[in-house]
């Protein structure tokens, strides 16, 4: 009856460390750092990180050469406005 009692104490205490192993390598593969912040683009508004937005003048666009040439034609336009 011991042997059994010890047993089981003992393949609980196994399954702790098991568990208690395995928690900590998934949170030490979750990425920690800075959050990136997103910015809404000026020209199809999808949000973007601020890292890899484009600053043409005073709008934010998105990576896309599509985008980027749009600001830069509004920002003219203005310019010869003025």
């Amino acid at each position: 009856m011991v042997r059994i009692l010890l047993l089981l104490v003992l393949i609980g205490l196994v399954y702790l460390i098991i568990r208690q192993f395995l928690s900590d390598n998934t949170a030490k593969k979750a990425p920690k750092g800075k959050i990136d912040q997103f910015v809404k683009c000026s020209q199809c508004e999808c949000h973007t990180p601020e890292a890899e937005a484009e600053v043409n003048g005073n709008l934010l666009t998105c990576n896309n050469p599509e985008c980027i040439e749009n600001a830069k034609k509004q920002i003219q336009s203005k310019q010869t406005k003025e």
